[in-house]
């Protein structure tokens, strides 16, 4: 109970919760919620609560929305007895403010931006939020899609026109991507082709 609360103190903290091994959340704490009601809450029909169930392995969730409609997405990491066994699972949901004002400092030119997307393409975090906040998709571009999907890390290619798109200003962009391994997410970096060409 002590551990749960001094997680809750993080800003970027929106839930935590101690489930045992069947998906019954013990005790539950949510930033938007008073402490848990009365009653019995599963989870174990979740895919997440499932995967670290089932790998003995830290798994995360897909993006979710708050009460306060802010993304968030779950770590949900599993809890061992002393003799290796798994008894429970520890699930905290995190702001996915905190990604954002990361990916802010970073492209903070005119001519540069940084999204990331989740492994189905939907916008995570980027410098527009209305653009995640109505989940866009963007796993038509192609730099998206080979990012997601291959092998090589960073995703960037000698040909010009490749990874090349007009944005949502309407600027022509010159793109390269790179994967999250641990939650199959990519990350894209933006850069006004006039710029890019301009700096060669």
């Amino acid at each position: 109970d002590v551990v749960l609360k001094k997680i809750m103190r993080n800003e970027y903290v929106n839930s935590v919760s101690l489930s045992d091994k069947t998906g019954k959340e013990i005790i539950k704490y949510d930033k938007y919620k008073t402490m848990m009601a009365s009653g019995v809450n599963y989870i174990s029909d979740r895919a997440d609560f499932k995967e670290v169930i089932n790998t003995n392995e830290i798994s995360w969730s897909e993006i979710s929305f708050s009460d306060a409609s802010e993304p968030s997405i779950t770590i949900n990491i599993p809890i061992f007895s002393l003799t290796h066994e798994l008894v429970g699972v520890m699930s905290a949901g995190f702001n996915i403010d905190s990604i954002s004002n990361i990916i802010s400092n970073i492209g903070k030119g005119e001519d540069t931006q940084v999204y990331v997307v989740d492994k189905s393409g939907i916008l995570v975090s980027g410098r527009d939020l209305s653009l995640v906040l109505k989940k866009t998709n963007y796993s038509g571009r192609k730099i998206v899609k080979d990012t997601l999907t291959s092998k090589n890390n960073p995703v960037v290619s000698s040909d010009s026109d490749e990874y090349s798109y007009n944005n949502e200003k309407g600027v022509n962009v010159l793109v390269a991507g790179g994967s999250i391994t641990k939650t199959g997410w990519a990350v894209i970096f933006e850069e006004a082709k006039n710029t890019a060409v301009g700096n060669i």
